[in-house]
């Protein structure tokens, strides 16, 4: 293959942005690494997605690195070095091409073999595929995946090192000019110094700005999703209550006994039968991911409603989900859903809420306290809403907060709640006709 040498003892141009380039965006990445752990969910969210932007985009400049390096051949080191200063420099080079194609590559694999599968848009705006690896070894792949990129990591620290160590005593200590074969500009001591102290500033100023920006990118991912939800009737209740949180019963007047006559006459009021219009009904959840709302819903479910406000002591209700057909605004987590890991449709096809007990709580304002099971775990549920009838015609709209860890909705690493949320929203919309 035909090279060209780099011209007087030094490197091209193209040599020289190509390693500062690359050198900045290592450094950044690696600060935004240091960041990323314990930071609030939407910026933690925001550093990971940069973080994945530069990844990339060190594998891509050093592709184009080692093209331009297989047709224009370095110059050759200083002739004073000594050969074990020789070998070592070797051994920190080629070791330097290992992590710029290797940690990127891993991360890639990493992402891509990540039970959320978290879709990666380049610096927010250009796709980015998975690698597509068969799902029978994407957990093994994951693991080894991750084991990789966090070796890397560890030692891309001692290369730094090493490099920055040997930069230092051509400079200082041997004062071979050295260095100044890879600063922009001409190679002579005078400017040396000060081209280093430019140099210096800049990376610095791209360590702040590395910084900074996942902080205001959350900030303006927040106040978009920030929009205040329509007011609810009632402030919904969180699943895991203690029994003094529960509302006490009230007090009942009783009556005066009645006559065999009167017992004869009258004839408790029986509740009517309610038929759901599915098509103006819903039923739906908001979630919290990495501080990021996530909107859902599912598309088959169906209702068995008795109801009656004159009669609650004899109203139930029942409602059957089909869990396999939840939807979500976010792809990611429309896929996931229905997996292992959260509702394991497959194994517990669907859930069912029952209760039998209401309460009016003035005005047009109801509650049931009834049964919710997901994932063959039942908990309790207080059900918070309002009922506006206009002759055959009934309108219900109610919310309730319940705990997903709760019924077993997030295993393995998702049991914690640090980036899904544990508390979710759960929204009921009904429109219902009388059954005749």
């Amino acid at each position: 293959m035909y090279q060209r040498i780099e011209t007087s003892a030094r490197y091209s141009g193209v040599a020289k942005l190509l390693h500062w380039l690359i050198a900045a965006l290592i450094l950044a990445n690696i600060l935004l690494a240091w960041r990323m752990e314990g930071s609030p969910g939407a910026v933690r969210y925001a550093i990971f997605q940069l973080h994945k932007s530069i990844g990339i985009t060190v594998l891509l400049l050093t592709l184009i690195r080692i093209g331009w390096r297989l047709t224009h051949r370095p110059p050759p080191l200083s002739a004073h070095l000594a050969r074990w200063e020789r070998t070592l420099a070797h051994i920190v080079h080629h070791g330097f091409y290992l992590l710029m194609l290797g940690l990127p590559l891993t991360g890639w694999l990493l992402v891509s073999t990540s039970p959320t599968r978290i879709a990666t848009l380049l610096y927010g705006t250009i796709p980015w595929p998975h690698i597509p690896v068969p799902a029978a070894s994407a957990a093994s792949a994951n693991e080894l995946a991750e084991f990789g990129h966090e070796s890397l990591a560890y030692l891309a620290y001692l290369l730094i090192v090493l490099h920055v160590a040997g930069a230092l005593k051509h400079h200082i200590i041997d004062r071979d000019g050295e260095l100044g074969r890879m600063l922009p500009g001409r190679a002579t001591a005078t400017l040396l110094d000060a081209r280093l102290g430019a140099i210096g500033l800049i990376l610095l100023l791209i360590a702040g700005l590395t910084s900074s920006y996942p902080w205001f990118a959350a900030r303006q991912a927040a106040s978009v999703q920030a929009a205040p939800a329509p007011a609810e009737p009632a402030m919904a209740k969180p699943l895991a209550q203690s029994a003094a949180s529960v509302p006490a019963p009230q007090p009942e007047t009783i009556p005066a006994p009645k006559t065999a006559a009167a017992e004869s006459t009258e004839k408790p009021a029986e509740p009517s039968e309610w038929i759901v219009d599915k098509a103006a009904s819903s039923l739906g959840f908001r979630a919290s991911w990495n501080g990021a709302a996530v909107e859902g819903g599912f598309g088959k479910w169906d209702a068995d409603i008795r109801f009656d406000p004159d009669a609650l002591d004899r109203s139930a209700v029942t409602v059957r989900i089909d869990m396999g057909s939840v939807t979500a605004s976010d792809d990611n987590a429309a896929g996931a859903l229905p997996g292992g890991d959260w509702f394991d449709s497959a194994a517990h096809p669907r859930s069912r809420f029952t209760a039998t007990k209401f309460r009016a709580l003035g005005g047009d304002r109801y509650e049931t306290r009834g049964m919710l099971s997901i994932r063959d775990t039942s908990r309790p549920l207080t059900l918070p809403f309002t009922l506006r009838i206009d002759g055959d015609k009934a309108k219900i709209s109610g919310t309730a907060t319940l705990s997903r860890t709760a019924f077993g909705v997030g295993q393995g690493q998702w049991t914690a709640t640090d980036e899904v949320a544990d508390a979710v929203s759960v929204t009921v919309q009904l429109s219902a006709i009388r059954k005749k």
